[in-house]
């Protein structure tokens, strides 16, 4: 597939990493001020997957520059 093909420039994927994780942090704490436990605990988990991609991320980056 062409669109696998194309190169995307780090810093762009680690952009929208950063805004996706904005905009759970921010739910996370709307949840939490209206004590919605079971919302507030799915965010928590999702930043915890999206800090655990941006680290992933990171770590690949790291290694293709090692190579």
């Amino acid at each position: 597939m062409k669109i696998l093909e194309q190169n995307v420039p780090a810093k762009d994927v680690l952009r929208m990493i950063n805004q996706r994780l904005e905009v759970v942090t921010i739910q996370y704490q709307h949840a939490k001020a209206d004590d919605r436990k079971i919302e507030a605990d799915a965010m928590a988990e999702t930043k915890w997957q999206l800090a655990e991609l941006k680290m992933q991320f990171a770590d690949l980056l790291c290694e293709q520059i090692e190579t």
